[in-house]
This record gives structure tokens, sequence and C-alpha cells, in this order.
């Protein structure tokens, strides 16, 4: 097993079909914004062209989180847009939010041919 920063990925251009970005705890969207940006551009150089990426972020709580709490979304980047700005800003197409469901949004973005 390897950890590499999220800024630079060791994985050939064009080498992935499909890349999923965990992000129910927010760590992407609390990265530093010139850190985020490279990373989502990383992510972009990895898939080939037409390729997609997902991205699952706390969504509207259910269940127990609901009660207690869970993860907050920033007002702030919400307000600014959000993943779907951030992926759109970096060069991502065709980027909609797929569904909010028990706790997450899934939100995709595609890379341009």
């Amino acid at each position: 097993m390897r950890i590499e920063p999220v800024d630079r990925l060791p994985f050939e251009d064009g080498a992935y079909d499909v890349a999923v970005i965990h992000n129910a705890d927010g760590l992407l969207m609390s990265l530093d914004a010139s850190v985020r940006q490279q990373s989502i551009r990383e992510v972009l150089r990895v898939l080939r062209h037409g390729g997609r990426v997902i991205v699952l972020e706390a969504g509207k709580p259910t269940g127990m989180r609901a009660l207690f709490g869970g993860p907050k979304r920033d007002a702030r980047l919400e307000a600014a847009g959000g993943t779907v700005a951030a992926l759109e800003a970096v060069g991502f197409v065709a980027v909609r939010v797929l569904g909010d469901r028990e706790g997450y949004r899934f939100i995709e973005g595609l890379k341009p041919r």
C-alpha cells in the first residue's frame, strides 16, 4: 500500500475510465483552494477522454445522522457552487448531481473528448 499526495497522483495520463472521490467527511472541500483545484486537475489528468469522476459527499442527513448531526457542508463553498463548480472550474463537463440519498450526495462529471 502506498500513500501519495492528493495533488500529485502517481499514475499515467489517461490511465483510468472512472475515478471515485469519497468526500463524505468534506476533506476535498476543506483543502486550501489551490490544493483542491490541483487535486481535481490530477483526477482529470489520469482519466481517459470521456472518462468520468464520481464524487460522494455528505448529503441530506437521514437516520441517526439527522438526529445527532454529521459532516456539515461549508456554506461559503456551497454558495460559490460547491463541488459542481469545483469540477467545472478545472475542465470537467456535463457535471451534475445524480442524487441525494441516505445521507450521501452523488455528483458526476465527464472529461471532455
